[in-house]
């Protein structure tokens, strides 16, 4: 045990926090890839693994220490010590045991890099990284649940690993009920503790990264499923949720995307959904205006208007300073709310807004992806012809198509294999393209329905990534460290998708 409290030390903490370890894998009898990056020249390390997380304080080692490191010490004969190469690297793999016991487990790993500079023992250390296993593929039925059902909630990954699952409401759609609690998702117990609570109830709001490190977190409903103007940023420094200048104008199901100069602008949503007016009124509330948020000051500025007000637009950053405004409801002079299928461009250098090429079809609720080139894809979404949301024959579409900036021109691509609404967007660390969960069905009475589809940009078509056991319209879903995706509430029931509060894990 003495020998092997020495590389401990190694494991303290230095100034050096550029230290990065990854790892993909996980299923039972696969190979996992480990890769280390960001030491120094062929300096030693140390690749520690336990089956559960620690604090250990390391002052105890070193006076001048102090960090803790992260997990245990049961497997300390499975420890790897070696050298980086000559780019400070180093990548290996290993293969789990074929052992259907392990299925539900974690293997947790750590790296550390030694000899540290001055009176230094360590230089660098890597956060911990958790290794989920089970039947590679497949998505399983966890046993765990969140403190509440919830759907239309955002995510926050959080420094050790876990995710913090924020916000978001029970009920559906267009009568939600809103939640200011949080639940801190742990991937190496697949169990949930209560997170730090919000300053406000908040639902369909936007959450965006801002440079410093922070989560702005804009508008959205409240309980009462009324359209709120406060905002709210959470510090993943010091673990709690501050509030921050309100905007002018309230609203819901808008979009918000982080200008290349650090700061934020928010287009479009609903001035309500539903509590106040009813429904359909509800769906002619589109916003005009647009709001700008300093980071520097915490306040809210206007920007320039749309030329049409959207409820529910597809918003996406083009990649050429500008972004692409999708659809969405709007008012029409005479009959009621209806869907859209003009677009907007805004750019962010001089605020200026103009047209673009409209859609092929009128959509809202879309999902939509940046590609390479200055292309966007734009996935499902509700669609119709017009007067389909007044008239309740408006449904969940597998149509998508691929916006040209250069050309300014759509083309068709592969359609979804189901007809998708709401589903959430998310970017593997391999850059593959995920859409999960979502909608089928009608606005007012959707389905969630149980697709993982990938994306391939050069044959334009999706295929299936996995099949949720259970459907799920607007669920929150994110990639695990080692590569594994977890989809986490939603809407679930037919005919009404009312939120649930249980997941489901695949691992890769």
């Amino acid at each position: 045990m003495k020998y092997l409290l020495s590389p401990l030390l190694l494991l303290s903490l230095l100034p050096s926090q550029t230290l990065s370890f990854e790892a993909s894998g996980g299923g039972i009898g696969k190979n996992v890839s480990y890769k280390i990056s960001g030491g120094k020249a062929n300096q030693k390390f140390i690749f520690a693994t336990s089956l559960y997380r620690a604090s250990t304080p390391l002052i105890f080692l070193d006076n001048i220490e102090t960090r803790s490191f992260g997990i245990g010490f049961d497997l300390t004969p499975a420890w790897i010590f070696g050298p980086l190469d000559a780019a400070g690297t180093r990548s290996f793999g290993a293969t789990l045991p074929n052992d259907p016991g392990l299925i539900g487990k974690a293997i947790l790993h750590q790296v550390v890099t030694y000899p540290g500079t001055g009176r230094y023992a360590l230089d660098g250390i890597s956060e911990v990284v958790v290794v989920p296993m089970g039947n590679a593929g497949v998505f399983a039925a966890q046993t765990s649940k969140m403190s509440t059902p919830r759907q239309f909630a955002s995510n926050i990954p959080l420094p050790d690993g876990k995710v913090m699952i924020v916000a978001g409401a029970t009920n559906r759609l267009l009568w939600q009920t809103a939640l200011k609690t949080t639940d801190i998702f742990d991937p190496a117990t697949r169990s949930f503790t209560r997170g730090p609570d919000l300053i406000q109830a908040r639902s369909t709001h936007t959450q965006t990264l801002l440079d410093d490190g922070r989560y702005l977190l804009a508008g959205g409903v409240n309980e009462k499923n009324v359209a709120i103007a406060t905002c709210e940023v959470y510090d993943p420094k010091t673990g709690k949720f501050t509030a921050v200048g309100s905007l002018a104008y309230k609203r819901t199901y808008h979009g918000a995307v982080k200008m290349k100069d650090g700061r934020v602008v928010v287009i479009g949503g609903f001035e309500d959904m539903g509590a106040i007016l009813g429904a359909q009124q509800a769906l002619e509330s589109g916003r005009v205006q647009t709001e700008i948020f300093d980071p520097k000051t915490n306040l809210w500025s206007a920007g320039r208007s749309l030329r049409t007000g959207r409820g529910a637009p597809g918003v996406q950053d083009i990649g050429n300073g500008k972004i692409l405004i999708i659809g969405g409801v709007y008012k029409t002079p005479r009959s009621g709310p209806d869907l859209s299928l003009t677009c907007e461009i805004y750019d962010m250098t001089t605020g200026w807004i103009t047209s673009a090429r409209s859609l092929p079809v009128r959509t809202a609720w879309t999902t939509t992806y940046q590609l390479p080139g200055n292309k966007i894809l734009m996935a499902g979404g509700n669609a119709g012809p017009s007067g389909s949301i007044r008239n309740y024959s408006n449904f969940a579409t597998k149509s998508c198509y691929i916006y040209d900036a250069n050309t300014n021109l759509w083309s068709r691509v592969g359609a979804l294999p189901v007809a998708t609404s709401g589903g959430r967007a998310l970017t593997l660390r391999d850059g593959t393209l995920v859409i999960a969960g979502g909608g089928d069905n009608t606005l007012y009475y959707p389905h969630g329905n149980k697709g993982l589809y990938s994306f391939n940009p050069t044959t334009r078509t999706w295929s299936t990534l996995g099949l949720l056991v259970e459907g799920r319209q607007s669920p929150e879903a994110f990639e695990l460290q080692a590569g594994g995706i977890a989809v986490i509430g939603g809407g679930a029931h037919k005919n009404r998708a009312d939120s649930v509060d249980t997941w489901e894990l695949m691992v890769r």
